[in-house]
C-alpha cells in the first residue's frame, strides 16, 4: 500500500513529487507558517520555449530536458526543500522557512548550475524563473501565482532566470 500511495504522487517521468503532492504540502506548510510566524517561499521554474523544443528537436529531447532540470533542481536544494512538477514543463519548489532573498538565491543556484551542464548549454535551452513568499504584502493573489506572474514580467534576457516578488496565501 505505501509503494501505491507514493507512486501516486511522484511524476513519472522525471521522478520529483506531483502536482497532488505540491497542494498537499502547500497547504501544510501554509498551515505551519500561520501556527509558527515563518515565511514560506515558492520558486517556479519555467522552461522556455519548451512547445518548440518538442516541436523542433522531438518529444524524446524534450522529455531528456525535463528530467535533467528536475535533476538539476534536486541537486540544487536543501533537504527540507520540496521539488514538483507544476505543469508540463513547469517546476515549483517549496521553500519552508525561507525569504525572499532566499527563494531568489536558489533560482540563481539553479541558473548557475544549468550554465555548467553540458546538455543545457550545447542545447541553448534556458529557463524563467519567479519567485514569491508568504506572508509578504498581504494580498489576494496566490503564491503560485504571485510566483508564476514574476515569471511573466521578470525575464526579459532568455539566458537569464526573471524575479519577482508576490505575497498573499492560496
Amino acid at each position: 500500500f505505501r509503494q501505491t500511495e507514493r507512486l501516486a504522487m511522484i511524476d513519472g517521468l522525471t521522478g520529483v513529487f506531483n502536482r497532488r503532492y505540491m497542494d498537499i504540502m502547500l497547504k501544510k506548510e501554509f498551515n505551519r507558517c500561520d501556527r509558527y510566524g515563518k515565511s514560506l517561499s515558492v520558486c517556479i521554474l519555467d522552461i522556455d520555449d519548451f512547445k518548440n523544443i518538442n516541436d523542433t528537436r522531438g518529444h524524446q529531447f524534450g522529455d531528456e530536458v525535463l528530467r535533467a532540470l528536475s535533476a538539476l533542481v534536486k541537486d540544487t536544494i536543501r533537504e527540507e526543500d520540496v521539488v514538483c512538477r507544476y505543469g508540463g514543463e513547469e517546476f515549483l519548489v517549496i521553500l519552508p522557512e525561507t525569504d525572499a532573498d532566499g527563494a531568489r538565491a536558489l533560482a540563481e543556484r539553479a541558473h548557475a548550475a544549468l550554465k555548467d551542464s553540458p546538455l543545457f548549454r550545447k542545447s541553448g535551452v534556458t529557463f524563467s524563473a519567479g519567485v514569491a513568499t508568504y506572508p509578504a504584502a498581504a494580498g489576494d493573489v496566490s503564491v503560485e501565482r504571485g510566483a508564476q506572474m514574476a515569471i511573466g514580467g521578470g525575464c526579459h534576457d532568455c539566458h537569464t532566470p526573471g524575479y519577482g516578488e508576490s505575497g498573499g496565501k492560496v
